[in-house]
């Protein structure tokens, strides 16, 4: 009866040390939010900022685009004419909804 005791006691113990987070994960929790970003390849830009609710205007201007350049094409042209990358273009949308 006094090992199942012991036994009982040391496992309780094991179990409320692993699952408290520390004061450094907690940190980590409320400065980076994570965003589940919709990413299509054939999406043009204007659905792709439609769908990650944020102004297609800001992402232009992040990519460093004209205005009203590529507005018909998909992303994958766009990338290939305005040299930018699939992390960076959802780096933007992390960026905009976390301001």
């Amino acid at each position: 009866m006094k090992y199942f005791l012991f036994a009982l006691v040391l496992i309780f113990f094991f179990a409320a040390c692993t699952t408290s987070p520390t004061p450094q994960q907690e940190k980590v929790k409320e400065t980076k939010a994570f965003h589940a970003v919709v990413l299509d390849s054939t999406m043009t830009l204007g659905e792709f900022a439609k769908a990650n609710q944020v102004l297609e205007s800001y992402l232009r201007q992040q990519l460093g685009m004209p205005t009203r350049a590529g507005s018909t094409m998909p992303l994958y042209k766009l990338k290939r004419n305005f040299k930018f990358t699939y992390d960076q273009l959802t780096d933007f949308v992390e960026q905009a909804k976390d301001h």
